[in-house]
């Protein structure tokens, strides 16, 4: 019994020393350049393509979406909806912004401050969307008011569920 306690009692520190240790050598060789990639036994011309692939793939989703996006949000400029409130959303540069009829959307600014410069009109009177469209970018929404020359663009990342 005091064999095994012995052996339990060496074995299980050597083997947490053991473990901290390569770690502790992989952070130094991943600081270091050492390690860029895990080994995962595909061929270099493999990779390439799959990569290829792969943003092929992601380029025409992104698309398809930003189209959907515009047309899930052509109701709100058809019915000149305002939008009633803006709050910062998770993420850099990000906000929510709510309509007056509960469609909620993530957007960020085409320019830095345009999502500053929205709030800040929009704390002295209904701002409607103008436009909406799907672009290179993303999916543009710009908001103007009738009679004025100011216009504002965000790009929506995408709708947010209502609370």
């Amino acid at each position: 019994m005091i064999a095994v306690v012995l052996i339990v009692a060496i074995a299980v520190p050597a083997l947490v020393l053991s473990q901290l240790r390569r770690r502790g050598q992989r952070r130094e060789a991943v600081a270091a350049g050492g390690l860029t990639a895990v080994d995962d036994g595909l061929d270099p011309s493999d990779t390439a393509d799959l990569d290829a692939r792969f943003s092929a793939v992601e380029a025409e989703q992104a698309e398809e979406r930003n189209r959907r996006l515009a047309r899930d949000l052509q109701p709100l400029i058809d019915r000149r909806i305002p939008a009633r409130s803006i709050e910062r959303a998770p993420g850099v540069g990000a906000a929510r912004i709510r309509f007056a009829d509960g469609t909620a959307v993530f957007v960020r600014g085409v320019a830095s401050g345009d999502v500053g410069v929205l709030a800040a009109l929009m704390h002295r009177r209904a701002v409607p969307p103008e436009a909406c469209a799907a672009t290179a970018d993303g999916t543009r929404l710009t908001f103007g008011w009738p009679g004025r020359r100011q216009r504002v663009s965000v790009v929506v990342t995408g709708l947010d569920q209502p609370d």
